[in-house]
């Protein structure tokens, strides 16, 4: 199903989708209200009868609320949209290459490789002092940005 322009909560418009994964999608899309670029990752629809799928993406709502870190995406919102809409996470849009992008072109140097290792290992540290432990870890999730710039943690797949 497409949900380009589609507007969930009354402030969120889907714009284009930028990943997926197993059971979920990711969009970039727009706060209407804040009037800001967000990440929008909506379950797949297919899931949504699923308790116990719908169970793992709730708790991954909360546990992606109760972090903040410069490592990690800031988690803005959860919503349970009205039917064909399924429930929906609303992230900080890291706008920048995945590590899947960068090891796509030329080879990267050791200081590029041990920026991108130190900004991943700060993020997944913050989450274990949470005493949360993220089950998988995917290149494509992850965002590599500047010096510490922006998180390099991106939505991933629940």
């Amino acid at each position: 199903m497409s949900f380009t322009s589609v507007m969930l909560a009354g402030r969120y418009r889907l714009d284009e989708p930028i990943a997926a994964g197993a059971v979920g999608e990711v969009w970039r899309g727009l706060d209407m209200v804040l009037e800001r670029p967000v990440a929008v990752k909506l379950l797949r629809t297919e899931f949504v009868q699923h308790a116990d799928v719908l169970i793992r993406f709730r708790a991954e709502a909360r546990h992606a609320g109760s972090l903040s870190h410069p490592g990690i995406a800031q988690m803005y919102d959860y919503g349970e949209a009205d039917p064909p809409y399924p429930p929906f996470l609303v992230l900080e849009l890291v706008d920048g290459p995945s590590l899947a992008g960068l090891l796509a072109g030329k080879p990267l140097d050791p200081a590029q490789v041990m920026d991108v290792v130190a900004q991943a290992a700060a993020g997944l540290q913050a989450a274990l002092r949470a005493g949360l432990v993220h089950r998988d870890i995917w290149y494509d999730e992850t965002a590599s940005l500047p010096s510490r710039q922006r998180p390099p943690a991106r939505a991933g797949s629940p």
